[in-house]
């Protein structure tokens, strides 16, 4: 499970689909949302943590990818990856076995997107859902979307 975007205009082939899993998502969302909160509204910022075919216009989309292009050229990007890495470090995850989404803690009874027992999951390692690279792969995406629904 996770979330696909799709561009509504693309202009080229990185601005046509992308894809994240529920947690690396989340980590992205969080980060544009604390950084481009005066470009989308409320309610763009609250519902996109869901799959609800939210629209994000071309104009919006273009203004998100110059504000990520700027923060990356400041470093924000990378004070963000390692303040995850510093959140996250130590703290194990568990991959439920049934809808394969990862990143719950190893105190969570139930995964949050199937609703099933995690006993019968697996830890991976600890669990850093953000990084640089995907960052950028989102920013070459709003740039080349022309607007984009997140599904």
């Amino acid at each position: 499970m996770g979330f696909d975007l799709i561009g509504r205009k693309p202009t080229g082939e990185r601005g046509a689909h992308f894809y994240n899993n529920n947690r690396w998502w989340w980590a992205l969302w969080d980060y544009v949302t604390h950084y481009c909160r005066d470009i989308l509204t409320r309610e763009q910022a609250r519902w996109g943590y869901l799959n609800q075919n939210i629209v994000i216009h071309a104009t919006q989309a273009h203004l998100m990818a110059c504000r990520l292009h700027h923060l990356r050229e400041a470093g924000k990007d990378k004070e963000f990856e390692h303040e995850m890495q510093d959140r996250y470090e130590g703290i194990p995850c568990r991959i439920c076995r049934t809808c394969n989404v990862a990143g719950f803690r190893v105190d969570d009874l139930t995964c949050s997107s199937c609703g099933r027992m995690l006993e019968n999951s697996v830890l991976p390692g600890s669990a850093a859902p953000f990084s640089t690279k995907n960052v950028d792969a989102f920013g070459d995406f709003c740039s080349q979307s022309g607007g984009f629904y997140i599904c």
